[in-house]
């Protein structure tokens, strides 16, 4: 039996600073006799190929997060990855890094990180104490109140300005005070008469109210976070005492306090302290702060901006007006607080923190990678699951399910789609063959017939990320359609006339009801994909123009597959010019069967944009196919009819596309220009054009010019009139 405990993804991160995936196997250390050293070793699953080979480094930093992930750097800006299935695992990799490098394995950091010019460094070999963070309880506040009087005259007598560059100097003074150093202020605090006070030489400090404390306390844990930012070491030790004091839900606490008082400056101050919390980048720091006990606090210490009159409602939104849709029972609740955690977290970075400008995207790359990993566990999580994706796609294709229903379960996988954007090819391509063998391109075919605009739009989406991703999926089930239906053109003969009956006006209401004339079984998904993009029903035709995008990339025969076994390119190309291409062009011939066009409104107009667009794709790169198409339907005839059009972008589109043809120097297209005197309205409507200094009159002398100048196209030379000769 394959022991789970060491199986492992290994990733790296790109110089984009998104995480790739190097693949799964299983994580072993030995002693390397080439690196001469214990190295960490990575197999391959699938053939035992070697992944990784690492000599662990006695000077290198490794960092055990969320306890199933071990990182490290190699070299400048290579960062590698260990995710590890089980947490056993992961503890026993990290005791032998920690034997190796002679570090306790409670820590969860092996190194101080430097990177400082050799002053700075000599300083932090002067300074190798860890930090002694001020107390946050109620009882102590005098002390610290005292401590932080003692402080600013520290600052004061060096004349040290917190925007100068001495300011690490006096920040390394206030970082470095010892309990010690507290203990003596302890000794000389006595109280008289309701009032504390402490003996610092020739001055006694006196203070009366309760409040003034409070208010110092947050200050002094500003300062403290903010001047430890000065050097990568202080950050490291600082983040360390942060949480081996449980320094933040201290914090937190006193946030409490500081709110039930409305001790504004107090919470002014929190805001600043627990935005340098953000910046320190830590990721144990993050695992504290987005806990299900702390994280609203933390979003409420953020609420606080002193830069803003009045403070946010972020916690109001979280609780209150953020509502989470269970469209399907979640029983794994790990999955569940997983779920909400990431969706919070999202919301602090994208909403809460400040504007990327002040905080750049480097400073929160550890922010970011945490999310990453959520969203990464929570697709494997609901991928495993197979009882709670039976459900939804059982759901999801039953009749019985009302539109508000099935609109949530769309909504619900176009999220879940998303997600997966996250996954590396190899993953992604799993999730993916895992969603088809569920049926997601059956139910997508009723999804993207729905009359609900919501419905319709994330179905749009959801294809989207599959064909981006792999479109040889929605080939080979358009192929193995045709085993299940014996004539599909038989379905949709009637398109043409449907599209005369309904006007090609996309907004027109009779749409709506008579959109799929054929039982959703019935009816091929490429299909059902031309005729939902000529029927969009958006004044602006955004899902029509999505809707072209996916059979442009279907229809791309560059990543379409080849070999002796597999002809996908022919086969597809067959089928979709025998099945399909005749919906496709219904609109085009319905409004062009007159001398002029039928209908010149702007969606129409539009509509028959994005159709020439697809077909002068087509006439690039299908030479075979879409020739026969165009000679036996004299579309070229009926496109060139859009030449009288007073839209003059659709003017352009028609010429394009006549263009395409003739610059392909096809003998049988030079001899149907010919045969039908096709050149006759190009003429017309550069006469039309009246010799303005337009885009339309150069297009159509570059059409001239370049038949002056091929060879091949002497024949078409003739047709011109003796002007352009």
């Amino acid at each position: 039996m394959t022991d789970t405990r060491r199986r492992v993804k290994l990733y790296a991160l790109n110089a984009e600073r998104q995480w790739d995936d190097r693949g799964t196997g299983h994580v072993s250390s030995s002693y390397v006799d080439r690196l001469k050293g214990i190295s960490l070793l990575v197999r391959a699953e699938a053939d035992g190929a070697l992944l990784l080979e690492s000599k662990i480094q006695p000077d290198t930093a490794y960092q055990k997060q969320q306890d199933t992930l071990i990182v490290w750097s190699e070299g400048d800006n290579f960062d590698l990855a260990l995710s590890f299935q089980e947490k056993a695992g992961c503890d026993e990799i990290w005791e032998k890094i920690c034997q190796v490098q002679g570090k306790d394995p409670s820590v969860d950091i092996t190194q101080d990180i430097v990177e400082e010019s050799e002053d700075e460094r000599f300083d932090d070999m002067s300074d190798s104490g860890p930090i002694e963070l001020p107390p946050c309880e109620l009882s102590r506040l005098e002390e610290i109140n005292e401590a932080a009087d003692c402080w600013t005259k520290m600052a004061n007598e060096k004349q040290v300005s917190m925007a100068s560059e001495q300011t690490h100097a006096a920040a390394e003074e206030i970082v470095t005070l010892t309990s010690s150093s507290v203990s003596t202020l302890c000794a000389k605090l006595t109280r008289r008469d309701d009032v504390w006070c402490v003996d610092s030489g020739a001055t006694t400090h006196m203070c009366r109210d309760k409040n003034s404390f409070l208010e110092l306390t947050p200050t002094i844990s500003q300062k403290l976070v903010a001047s430890s930012l000065a050097t990568a070491m202080r950050k490291e030790k600082l983040a360390v005492a942060l949480e081996n004091d449980g320094y933040i839900r201290k914090l937190l606490n006193l946030f409490h306090m500081c709110e039930d008082l409305e001790n504004s400056e107090g919470l002014h101050c929190l805001y600043e302290t627990f935005k340098n919390i953000f910046l320190l980048n830590k990721n144990a720091l993050f695992e504290v702060m987005f806990c299900e006990e702390t994280i609203f606090d933390v979003v409420g210490c953020l609420e606080y901006d002193p830069s803003s009159p009045s403070p946010k409602r972020h916690r109001q939104y979280l609780k209150q007006l953020a509502r989470f849709k269970e469209v399907i029972p979640i029983n794994n609740p790990e999955l569940l607080a997983k779920i909400h955690q990431t969706y919070r977290v999202q919301y602090i970075q994208d909403v809460v923190l400040p504007t990327p400008s002040v905080f750049e995207d480097n400073m929160l790359s550890t922010l970011s990678s945490f999310i990453f990993f959520n969203k990464v566990e929570i697709v494997t999580l609901i991928q495993e699951d197979e009882k709670f994706l039976n459900e939804l796609f059982s759901q999801l294709t039953d009749d019985a399910t009302d539109d508000h229903k099935r609109r949530e379960l769309v909504l619900f996988l176009k999220e879940f789609c998303n997600f997966s954007q996250n996954l590396q090819p190899q993953a992604k391509e799993t999730f993916y063959k895992t969603l088809s063998s569920l049926g997601i391109l059956p139910a997508l075919e009723i999804t993207l017939a729905a009359d609900d605009a919501q419905t319709k739009t994330a179905s749009i989406d959801i294809l989207t990320y599959i064909v981006e991703f792999s479109p040889s999926v929605v080939r080979d089930y358009t192929l193995q359609q045709i085993n299940n239906t014996d004539e599909v053109k038989e379905g949709f003969g009637n398109q043409i006339n449907l599209c005369r009956d309904r006007g090609l006006n996309p907004g027109h209401s009779a749409q709506k009801s008579d959109t799929l004339p054929l039982d959703h079984q019935d009816q091929m998904l490429i299909n059902v994909v031309i005729e939902q993009m000529i029927c969009d029903t958006d004044p602006e035709l955004g899902g029509a123009v999505q809707l072209m995008g996916i059979l442009r990339i279907l229809l791309d025969p560059e990543n379409m597959l080849t070999s002796t076994n597999k002809s996908e390119k022919t086969d597809f190309l067959n089928y979709f010019y025998k099945h399909s291409v005749h919906i496709l062009i219904a609109p085009l011939l319905a409004n062009t069967a007159e001398e002029r066009p039928a209908k010149e409104d702007y969606q129409t107009v539009q509509l028959l944009s994005l159709i020439l667009e697809l077909l002068s794709f087509c006439v690039e790169h299908h030479t075979y196919h879409i020739k026969n198409c165009i000679l036996n339907k004299d579309l070229l005839r009926r496109i060139l009819v859009l030449m009288k059009c007073r839209h003059k972008f659709l003017v352009l589109c028609a010429l394009r596309f006549m263009r395409k043809i003739i610059s392909l120097k096809d003998e049988f297209y030079n001899r149907y220009i010919i045969k039908g005197n096709l050149f006759h309205p190009v003429i017309d409507a550069f006469i039309q054009n009246n010799a303005r200094y337009n885009l339309l009159d150069s297009a159509i002398l570059e059409l001239f010019e370049f038949i002056k100048l091929v060879r091949s196209c002497v024949a078409l030379f003739t047709l011109l009139p003796d002007e352009f000769r």
